[in-house]
């Protein structure tokens, strides 16, 4: 670990999926105010201790890549926002039984509408307590037209 890694508990823990031996794809909001100095992940792990983060084997990264279109702030976050981003590791991993990269979309043309489809991530729960293991759902995909229509953030307004 390097001597300069200064965790604390307030940073956050954000999600990423391994999509090359060198690129992990995540939400552009967990690292658009961070720096290679100050991040760092860790690979093939789905439960982590925040109490015990420091003992984890962590890897570097080489660069930070926010989509250029991403605009910060909770109000664009809830538009159609580009939230998302590239980490690029210092050296590639090797794969392995634990650690491969994601299954993606095979058709580039189909926009996998009214199909099932898995999401996993870190974060607070509906109780609002932040979850120390992965989480996981089925979510349905909605088409653009019907998400555009959506106005489901105005639950937002009771914080």
């Amino acid at each position: 670990m390097r001597e300069d890694t200064n965790l604390k508990m307030s940073n956050a823990i954000c999600g990423g999926s391994l999509i090359h031996p060198r690129y992990i794809l995540t939400a552009a909001h967990c690292v658009a105010c961070r720096t290679i100095d100050d991040t760092a992940v860790v690979l093939g792990k789905n439960k982590l201790k925040f109490e015990n983060i420091k003992n984890e084997d962590f890897v570097y990264l080489s660069n930070i890549l926010v989509y250029p279109a991403y605009i910060r702030g909770l109000k664009n976050d809830l538009k159609n926002n580009p939230d998302i981003a590239l980490l690029e590791l210092e050296q590639a991993v090797q794969f392995g039984p634990k650690l491969n990269v994601i299954c993606l979309p095979t058709n580039p043309r189909s926009l996998y509408e009214e199909e099932t489809m898995i999401i996993a991530g870190w974060g607070v729960t509906e109780t609002l307590k932040i979850s120390d293991k992965i989480m996981e759902a089925q979510v349905q995909v909605y088409s653009n037209k019907d998400c555009k229509r959506w106005n489901g953030y105005s639950f937002l307004k009771r914080f």
